[in-house]
This record gives structure tokens, C-alpha cells and sequence, in this order.
């Protein structure tokens, strides 16, 4: 069945053709690739539209600034038929639904109960929140990146200011091409 007609299934809005394309590219690269638009241009349709083709991988795990966590939910009520969770707090309680959404702040407090739940697919909304290698966040967001098997960052701006803060996101799309971060700086 040709893509438009499979995204009417799973959609309940239609895409624009850009966003079809960021569609085709995640799967090119099978789940393992950055979304960059700029800001407005559907980032999370593109990501959702994904994630709605590919009922299999799952559980999924949304990482996004606390301030986007509802807008999240709003989009995926808005966009799709799928379920999710958001968690918040630092203290883990029971996850229920195999699509979690989570902030930065509180990720390293909830990474062993989320490893629990053998995510497939992770997503990083606003990705260069995670532009430090030393940072909790980064560390607990590349833990859990060694651990599932589709890495999605997203990022209207993925360097804010020099190329360096790119590496550790890189790092989690492909830990093999980007292995050491002595070779990426200099």
C-alpha cells in the first residue's frame, strides 16, 4: 500500500509533502537519524507520522524540555491514535503505556525504570539540551541511547554555539562513526 494512503490509517491529520520526506528519511535510515527543520515545520508530525507507521517498535520514549511535555501529549491527541504516559516527578512510579513522555530535568532520576521497560525507540525533542557530556541528563539520555535500537533527535537549532556541543548527539545516532570525541574535535 503506497505511504499517503498507509498515513491516512494512522493520521487523523494529513502531512504535507515535506513532512512525508522526513517520514521516508527516518526510515532510510531505520530509525537512526536527526530531524533539523526549522522551527514550525512539523518536526513532531514527521516523528509521530513514524512512529504511527511502525506500531512494532515499541515502547517509546519522548525526551522534551519539562515547558513541551503537554504540548506533546496535546500533539500526539491531535495527530494520531496512539496512547502515551507523561511522567513527572523524581520519584518512579509504575509506567502503564508503552509511549512515555519524559522532561530532561528528570530523566536520570527515572533511567533505570525506563531501561526496565526495554524501550525500542528514543526521541529527543530540542536535542541540543544534551550538548554537554558531562551533564546528568547527557549522560542518563546516552545510557539509555546504548539501549534501544532507534535514536531520534530533533532540533530547530542542533548547535547553538560551536560544533563541539554536536558530538554527544551524534554520538547517540551512531556510536560507531562518532566514537571518539578527541577525533570529532579535532
Amino acid at each position: 500500500m503506497p505511504l499517503k494512503q498507509r498515513l491516512k490509517r494512522v493520521l487523523k491529520t494529513k502531512p504535507y509533502p515535506f513532512q512525508i520526506e522526513g517520514m521516508r528519511f527516518l526510515k532510510s535510515v531505520h530509525g537512526r537519524g536527526m530531524i533539523g527543520d526549522d522551527m514550525g515545520l512539523g518536526k513532531t508530525i514527521q516523528v509521530l507520522g513514524w512512529l504511527a507507521l511502525n506500531p512494532s517498535k515499541r515502547p517509546v520514549v519522548i525526551i522534551t524540555p519539562a515547558n513541551a511535555k503537554y504540548n506533546w501529549a496535546e500533539q500526539i491527541e491531535q495527530h494520531t491514535h496512539l496512547k502515551y504516559q507523561v511522567l513527572h516527578g523524581r520519584e518512579p512510579f509504575n509506567i502503564t503505556e508503552i509511549i512515555v513522555i519524559i522532561n530532561y530535568d528528570i530523566i536520570s532520576y527515572w533511567l533505570k525504570k525506563l531501561i526496565e521497560i526495554k524501550p525500542q525507540v528514543m526521541i529527543m525533542d530540542e536535542s541540543h539540551y544534551v550538548k554537554n557530556r558531562a551533564a546528568k541528563r547527557t549522560k542518563a539520555c546516552k545510557e539509555l541511547s546504548r539501549k534501544v535500537k532507534h535514536v531520534i533527535p530533533m532540533s530547530g537549532t542542533p548547535i547553538i554555539n560551536r560544533p563541539i556541543e554536536f558530538f554527544p548527539v551524534l554520538n547517540m545516532i551512531d556510536p560507531e562513526k562518532f566514537s571518539s570525541f578527541w577525533k570529532y574535535a579535532f
